[in-house]
This record gives C-alpha cells, structure tokens and sequence, in this order.
C-alpha cells in the first residue's frame, strides 16, 4: 500500500489528505534496494541474479523465465547465448539456481537482466501510480528517495513520477549521480535526505557523512545548498534529520547518529542553526533574485 509518512491509505486522515490544497504529492516508499552497495556484477544486476534463485511460487520469477522462454524458446537456445550448459529448462525452475554473471564473451546476459530490470521497475512506478491517478489525481508522484538504484529503475521513474528523488550522502548533489544521466530524463530532482554529522557532539556515530567538527556542519550544509541551487534541475532539498537518533540506537536498526538540529536532551545546536537560517535566508534571497529576471 502507499503510505503519507507512515500512514495507510485505509485511514479517514488519509482519505482527507487526498483533497488537502497543502500536500504536495506521496513519495512511492523509501531506499529500496534496486541493487546492492559497489559495481561488481552481482551487485549492479542483484534483483535479476537474486529473482533466478527464488522459487516459481514468486510473480517474478515467473515473469523472469517467461521473458526468457519467449525469446530463447528452448534451453539450447539460452545455452548458447548465456555460454551455460543447462540440460532442462526446468532446472532454472529450482529454488537456489545459479544464474551466469554478466561477461563480455556472451552479451546477451547482460542485456536480458537489463529488460527485466527496466520491466520490473516499470510495472512496479506503473501499478503506484495508477492506484495515484484514480485515488489522489490532484497530487504528485515524487519518486523513489534512491540511495542505492539502476538506471532502469531511474529510467521507469522518471516515465511514471512526477519527480525524482534521491537521499544524497555526499558533500554536494552532483557527487551521488550523474546528472547528465539525468538532464536526459527531463524531469525535476528532489534531494529528499542530505546530512553532516561529527563525533564531538552528540551520539556516538557521526552519520552517513562525516564532518571533522560540530563547526564544520554548518560550512557544509551552506555548499551543499549553494551546490543545489545551481543545479536546474533540483526542485528542493530535505535535511535528514530534525532530531539527534537516540544514544542507545532507534529500534529499526540501532542507528544513533548525530544528524540534528536539536540534541536528545531537546535543546539546539545553536551555532549549527544559525548557520541553516543564514543559508536558507539566503538561499531564499538567491531564488528571489532569480524569480524577478525578466524572461528570455
């Protein structure tokens, strides 16, 4: 189901949000895994290898040996172009099936874990927002929140959202995709998660991205915000998080970082904040600026 931060579609404040002139739009979930961490093959191509060990009880594993039934029609013809020797179709039925990696000898594996990534991808943004257009038609579709993703799952959201979003863990946008990879889609970029964080401070980890000292939070968030306002394509940027995680660790997985404005005794960093007002007020000066150039 989709959610507003957390709540189900089924409930009456959900139903209300639906006609709220205030809501901008859903985000269609959050850090999916597309892929897993690095460039090897199995991690750039994991939800293809990973689906081919699943059993057939599972719509996309189904999906996945139909695609390949269609084009290759028998296991001599698959044999061939994936360089394996598989003696019965119905071997790649069983759970636990070693699918070849991606190699440059036989292309064709490469390009049929492509099409089944972009097709699952596709149907995946596709069946959110039809469910979108026939209940909340007056809202957006603000995209994945990509930390780790694929080009074909970038691709079939940029075909079905209205926006791309993605939690940005580097010192400025550019540094977490290629936005001339980007500029090709045509669509508008929300950065839905950045953050700095330090050991001097507060909880025992500094974050997903270290700063040397709790002074430097704030020099970091201003270039980072500078860096997204000369970026066209970025529509808006979200910091992660209002609140310090707790010390002994947030129940979900036992994260306890220094990601606030505000400690977990509830009183602001105040040299941090006024850091943020100063580069929001400025951010805000700049963007007006930009609003009252006469039009080419």
């Amino acid at each position: 189901g989709v959610e507003i931060y957390g709540v189900s579609t089924d409930t009456h404040f959900t139903h209300k949000a639906w006609h709220d002139t205030w809501l901008i739009g859903y985000f269609a979930d959050n850090e999916l895994a597309w892929a897993a961490p690095g460039d090897d093959p199995k991690a750039r191509y994991g939800l293809a290898y990973g689906t081919l060990r699943l059993t057939t009880d599972v719509p996309a594993k189904r999906a996945f040996l139909k695609q390949l039934r269609d084009k290759y029609r028998n296991q001599e013809g698959l044999s061939k172009a994936w360089g394996i020797d598989l003696q019965a179709w119905e071997l790649m039925e069983d759970p636990g099936f070693e699918a070849p990696l991606p190699n440059p000898e036989h292309p064709e594996i490469e390009r049929d874990y492509q099409y089944f990534q972009q097709v699952f991808a596709e149907t995946y943004f596709k069946t959110i927002d039809d469910a979108l257009q026939w209940h909340a038609p007056n809202h957006l579709l603000l995209g994945g929140r990509y930390a780790v993703s694929t080009p074909e799952a970038v691709k079939a959201c940029a075909r079905f959202c209205d926006v791309l979003s993605f939690n940005f863990y580097t010192l400025k946008p550019e540094d977490g995709y290629d936005f001339a990879r980007l500029a090709e889609l045509d669509k508008p970029v929300l950065v839905s998660e950045f953050q700095f964080g330090s050991r001097d401070r507060g909880p025992f980890w500094p974050g997903p991205l270290e700063v040397a000292r709790e002074e430097d939070r704030g020099p970091a968030y201003g270039n980072f915000l500078k860096a997204a306002i000369a970026q066209p394509m970025i529509v808006g940027a979200h910091w992660f998080q209002y609140l310090d995680q707790p010390a002994s660790g947030r129940l979900l997985d036992g994260e306890n970082g220094h990601l606030g404005l505000v400690a977990i005794t509830d009183v602001a960093y105040p040299g941090f904040v006024d850091a943020v007002r100063k580069s929001n007020q400025q951010a805000l000066e700049q963007l007006r600026k930009g609003l009252d150039k006469p039009a080419p």
